[in-house]
């Protein structure tokens, strides 16, 4: 038998099938402490529905249980089932599946960069002073070293070329063909090959800082869209991390079915089935038929434990 019912439900139809003595409700019903945290952290999961699934012991159990047991049975349960709601243990396990249904992306490198307060300017700076460092490295280098390094970046980018495309092989071709013509006059005029040399070489390093800080520059853009969607992930968390609120609807919805219940209802056998003489009865759902079943004693006491429950939920 599978039952779907509220947090309620799973006290009531479990008080149901317990045994007269409910001092010991769980180990009279056969059940284990898991039994009820499954149940219950099960139940919380599906937001409209709640689910309760008994086994032929249990049910065997139910059927030898008097009538005059049945609403001190619930009340024990219940307070099984809200010990456990309550405690550190469950408060830990609703989190943790909080953080599964909802989650909270990581931040990047890049949102850390800006959580601590890293800036484009402190970037340029010190991009600038690299190339400053550069710059005067060159100027103390010797016309001789300074062609010796354009040579091996020449054959560096003719290699390169050769798996290029479209514009990307022209530009490339283009530039090298410049630090050919450059490093053609290295031998014969060595200070203006140099002069040459290291106006190009600014030129390039300026376009390199250019192009990185555009490239950084997007990147913060793209970390700052990022930590908004990670503020509005924590935000969502957040508003589900107090149980209380789902709790308390669970309750008055709980409450507001017990009362709408009809215990006098008339009952016919329908081949091997029974069936409400009234069919607006037999349109009920499955909750309000199971509570039926149950009979009024132990829903009245469910009830009341829930109306008890619900009034001390600050």
């Amino acid at each position: 038998m599978k039952t779907i019912i509220g947090v309620c439900g799973l006290i009531l139809l479990a008080g149901w099938l317990t045994a007269a003595r409910p001092g010991d409700a769980l180990s009279d019903l056969g059940m284990k402490m898991y039994d009820v945290e499954t149940g219950v952290l099960e139940n919380i999961k599906n937001e409209s529905a709640w689910y309760f699934s008994s086994s032929s012991t249990m049910r065997k159990i139910a059927r030898q249980i008097p009538e005059s047991a049945r609403a001190e049975a619930v009340k024990a349960l219940g307070k099984v089932v809200r010990s456990y709601v309550e405690s550190p243990e469950f408060k830990k396990q609703y989190v943790e599946w909080l953080k599964n249904k909802y989650p909270v992306d990581a931040p990047t490198a890049a949102e850390r960069e800006l959580e601590s307060g890293a800036s484009s300017e402190a970037t340029k700076a010190a991009m600038n002073e690299q190339v400053a460092t550069a710059q005067q490295m060159f100027a103390q280098m010797p016309a001789s070293s300074l062609a010796m390094g354009l040579q091996a970046q020449i054959q560096q980018a003719e290699g390169e070329i050769a798996s290029l495309e479209g514009e990307e092989k022209t530009a490339r071709t283009k530039e090298v063909a410049a630090q050919k013509k450059m490093l053609a006059i290295s031998k014969s005029n060595p200070e203006e090959f140099k002069k040459q040399y290291v106006a190009y070489m600014n030129k390039y390093m300026a376009g390199e800082v250019t192009n990185r800080l555009t490239e950084d520059e997007e990147r913060m853009k793209e970390a700052r869209i990022h930590m908004e969607k990670r503020k509005k992930q924590q935000a969502v968390l957040d508003a589900h991390s107090d149980i209380k609120p789902t709790l308390r609807k669970r309750l008055q919805d709980f409450i507001v079915l017990c009362n709408s219940v009809d215990f006098t209802a008339k009952l016919t056998s329908i081949g091997y089935k029974q069936e409400f003489v009234n069919p607006a009865y037999q349109r009920k759902s499955s909750e309000w038929k199971m509570l039926f079943r149950i009979g009024k004693t132990a829903t009245l006491s469910a009830r009341n434990f829930a109306q008890e429950w619900l009034s001390q939920l600050k």
